[in-house]
């Protein structure tokens, strides 16, 4: 899909950067050696899969969180062997 594929680009982009300079594209989650966190921009890739979910869960997104209820960041959880 678009979305796997713009993560997996992004992730080896970041992951070339140093280690200081990679440190805000990560979120907290950086456990195990190749669990990651990475925060994601919301591209146009991200921003399709977001708007195709909230249009098919509308009712159960605004239960949870209300109809004002903002995204304030995006992140993609990854697992590699």
């Amino acid at each position: 899909s678009a979305l796997l594929d713009h993560a997996n680009r992004t992730l080896d982009e970041v992951l070339r950067l140093d280690l200081h300079a990679s440190k805000p594209f990560f979120g907290e989650i950086r456990g195990p050696l190749h669990r990651r966190d990475l925060k994601l921009a919301i591209t146009p890739p991200v921003a399709a899969v977001l708007c195709a979910l909230a249009r098919s869960q509308r009712s159960l997104l605004e239960a949870a969180v209300g109809p004002e209820a903002l995204l304030c960041e995006c992140s993609v959880l990854s697992s590699d062997p």
